[in-house]
């Protein structure tokens, strides 16, 4: 269990592995787990704005806008088609109010906290028997990342707007963020 304020890891879920697991989530009822793994890896916002989302938001829109808790700083995020059926369908299914937060404890009408999330997410981990090594709330920012890198075809290009994006201070630090290895770096260049 992870210690409020403490430093954890995580690694990055595969694309399909998480498209898959928020279809199961959302089969077995597990809204809130589909909401969070869904809407983190087709943004890749921190836990911490994913928490301050309401529905209001994100519902039938064609933008997300937010102003990132850590940085202060405005980010306009286009809502991939997808990610915009995945959201309707849960709201209408889990039911509440528009102006409710996405991820809101019911009991409380609060959000819940990363603590929950990472305990939560462990226990998918082996409920769902993923085959992921550290998963917790931040593998949903690292699988968008990975997806951005790996749909570029692992250029430069995305390395460059991911750094950007997640406001690294180098590219060198995007690169480790990613987990990109020696070896994926030497396969770009079976490519050619």
């Amino acid at each position: 269990m992870s210690l409020k304020a403490s430093v954890t890891t995580a690694d990055y879920l595969p694309w399909d592995e998480m498209v898959v697991l928020t279809q199961k989530l959302e089969r077995d009822g597990k809204y809130m787990l589909a909401l969070l793994i869904a809407v983190g890896s087709f943004t890749g916002l921190r836990v911490s704005d994913l928490l301050r989302l309401s529905w209001e938001q994100i519902i039938g829109k064609t933008h997300l806008n937010v102003t990132e808790q850590k940085t202060k700083q405005h980010r306009t995020i286009k809502n991939n088609p997808q990610l915009g059926e995945t959201v309707e369908r849960i709201f209408k299914s889990k039911g509440g109010f528009v102006g409710d937060l996405i991820l809101m404890n019911p009991k409380t009408r609060k959000p819940y906290s990363v603590q929950y999330l990472n305990r939560a997410l462990k226990t998918l981990k082996f409920k769902y028997r993923l085959t992921i090594g550290r998963f917790s709330t931040h593998t949903m920012r690292k699988t968008f990342g990975r997806r951005i890198w790996e749909g570029s075809g692992y250029s430069e290009r995305a390395i460059t707007m991911l750094s950007e994006m997640f406001n690294h201070s180098s590219f060198r630090i995007t690169r480790r963020y990613l987990g990109i290895n020696q070896q994926e770096i030497e396969q770009v260049y079976d490519l050619l």
